[in-house]
């Protein structure tokens, strides 16, 4: 399930270990040449995990706490048989084995609380409005209203972030994350889908993002003592994993202090066996494909020129195993959710969830980056417009939980 993750942890931890080794700023040597990294401050590990997991039969077996540490480098944790072996000289107490486990008791009960989950399907929100860009350059990049593109631009401009966490790919297949740190670097990522990668299922209706996790730890070993700011754009499932690692205090999640998050449709990102399931069903060949934006439909762009629309029901074979099981469309978890959907056409649904990402999206209005659609059209306060945007997210957040329940999935939001 995390051969990927696996993967790309090792290589970071091996290219990790050998930087950190030369500059021995982080690491002390130890015995036959090894090095032991410091530890870590996470305000929960293993010891938590087997008393509130464990001890209490909640745990599957699934092993994403021992695959994860192994995956990571230290290797403390073995599970053989339904028995957990323990080595607490081999833990940097890190927090990663109880940050990543999906049977945590406390852990969704804070979330579901603290993001006012009950309210709504679409979760809570402060204002949900519609916006376009000001700026002619990312107009010209983006296929909706280029909000995300134009808060990256305002955050790093104000010195509000260091560094945007975005993904970039070449073609259809495979985006990979980075961290944009540049106006053009952002720039370039516009209109990436965010990348799915491997993940690991909850039963709660919502998807742990595992290459974020990767990721994040590759950046933390490249430069524990880091103290950049960071946003990122996110899926469901990445935004998901963010605050799960921000609960306990992995590193370097809590530097991340802005999620932007995508609707779910718009974050589908594809590898080349959903996109064989995709080809049978519609009769459209990968090679014949420019680009793809999903909104309230997919829209396919020929590199001919010609445009393809495809319904939802068709595209979610776009999706994973997993992706099915997931519940959230409109990104509960991110400070702002943005996405076409329920907007006019040059326009960006954004629904502003935290404090946070009221006083972002309100400084990048006040600092001419971005326009709300009502300031253009609608001197009333857009009232059609909101009920107009709520009913479509409500429809669509009623689509993913009908596929979640199809899956197995009976949690209700």
């Amino acid at each position: 399930m995390i051969e990927s993750l696996l993967s790309l942890l090792s290589k970071g931890d091996r290219e990790g270990h050998e930087e950190q080794g030369r500059r021995g700023d982080a690491m002390t040597a130890g015995p036959e040449g090894h090095f032991a990294r410091a530890p870590e401050s996470a305000t929960k590990g293993f010891g938590e995990l087997e008393a509130e997991v464990v001890r209490t039969g909640r745990c599957s077996e699934c092993r994403a706490c021992v695959d994860l540490c192994a995956a990571d480098g230290p290797g403390a944790l073995e599970l053989d048989h339904g028995a957990f072996t323990f080595r607490a000289d081999e833990c940097t107490e890190c927090g990663l084995c109880y940050a990543v486990c999906p049977e945590v008791p406390w852990a969704w009960d804070d979330l579901r609380d603290d993001y006012d989950l009950d309210k709504s399907d679409i979760g809570h929100d402060r204002k949900i409005t519609s916006a376009a860009t000001r700026s002619a350059v990312v107009k010209a990049r983006t296929a909706d209203g280029g909000v995300a593109t134009s808060l990256l631009w305002y955050l790093l401009d104000t010195g509000r972030i260091d560094g945007a966490i975005l993904s970039r790919g070449d073609g259809l297949v495979g985006p990979n994350l980075f961290v944009a740190r540049t106006r053009d670097e952002v720039l370039a990522a516009s209109g990436t889908r965010a990348s799915r990668g491997a993940s690991l299922a909850t039963g709660l209706g919502v998807i742990t993002n595992l290459d974020l996790i990767a990721f994040l730890r590759s950046l933390h070993k490249e430069d524990p003592d880091s103290r950049e700011r960071l946003a990122i754009v996110a899926s469901p499932c990445q935004a998901y994993a963010l605050r799960r690692l921000q609960q306990t205090g992995v590193a370097p999640a809590p530097r991340v202090t802005t999620v932007l998050g995508l609707f779910c449709y718009e974050a589908l990102p594809l590898n080349k066996r959903e996109w064989q399931r995709f080809e049978e069903a519609t009769g459209l060949r990968v090679g014949e494909i420019e680009k793809v934006h999903l909104g309230e439909e997919l829209v396919v762009t020929m590199k001919d020129g010609g445009m393809r629309h495809v319904d939802l029901d068709t595209a979610s074979l776009l999706a994973g195993p997993n992706c099915l099981r997931c519940m959230d469309f409109t990104n509960w978890f991110a400070d702002l959710s943005v996405g076409a959907v329920g907007s006019d056409p040059g326009f960006t649904t954004v629904v502003v969830r935290t404090e946070g990402g009221l006083s972002v999206f309100e400084g990048a209005i006040e600092a001419g980056y971005i326009v709300e659609w009502t300031t253009l059209f609608d001197k009333e306060g857009g009232k059609p417009l909101v009920r107009r945007i709520r009913a479509q997210l409500k429809d669509q957040t009623q689509r993913k939980i009908k596929l979640a329940h199809r899956a197995g999935i009976r949690r209700e939001t």
